[in-house]
């Protein structure tokens, strides 16, 4: 409904569907209050979240014009990045300039995988699971970028994961996160300290995000 929906229509949807979830889903609240002290920030800055949440699932819900700032040289690559931001715009990004990108993602459950492909697939992204290595390697191969996300229960979660699947795919692994300010959106790659981007701008962090097996 929020992909198809006019702009002004998917944001009350979001806006108040997100807004549900954070009063039901009390396990998810305790998550996030918890990593907001742990990383010293102030728990009160939940309702900023949960409002830039709803804002950016708005933005990753259609293709959007993004200007990229750092180093374009990122085909064949293996790519890392954190739940930040419209995290989902960085695939649509690299197509706009000829870049083919595919994600690696877990399997959440037919249908939630059937919907998730189609919807990468809208924004010109393909769907990889771990265990496709052979599909993986051969994207790759063609002039693909691969990427994932390395954070969970830390920022760097999955970073060393990452690192050991870079050298079974002999290939480099590269870094990028997505930031909208003041109505642009980019995506800025290179030597990125995501703990420093997140404590900056930690509205646009997902510390509710729970990582699974």
């Amino acid at each position: 409904m929020i992909i198809r929906s006019p702009e002004f229509l998917a944001t009350s949807i979001s806006l108040s569907t997100v807004y549900l979830l954070y009063l039901i889903l009390r396990e998810r609240k305790k998550v996030m209050t918890h990593k907001l002290k742990k990383h010293g920030l102030n728990p009160r800055l939940r309702s900023r979240i949960i409002y830039q949440f709803s804002r950016n699932l708005i933005l990753m819900s259609r293709p959007r014009k993004v200007e990229l700032i750092g180093s374009d040289d990122l085909a064949g690559t293996l790519g890392v990045s954190i739940h930040f931001g419209p995290w989902e715009l960085i695939g649509p990004a690299l197509v706009q300039r000829g870049i083919k990108f595919g994600a690696i993602t877990r399997s959440y459950g037919d249908g939630i995988d059937t919907f998730l492909k189609i919807f990468r697939s809208g924004l010109g992204i393909k769907t990889f699971y771990s265990f496709e290595m052979l599909k993986i390697k051969k994207f790759l191969k063609g002039g693909g970028m691969v990427g994932m996300m390395m954070d969970g229960n830390t920022l760097w979660a999955r970073l060393e994961k990452a690192r050991r699947l870079a050298s079974v795919l002999k290939v480099k692994l590269r870094s990028g996160i997505i930031l909208p300010i003041n109505g642009q959106i980019y995506l800025i790659t290179g030597d990125i300290n995501f703990e420093e981007v997140v404590r900056e701008y930690p509205e646009h962090y997902a510390w509710f995000y729970i990582a699974h097996s």
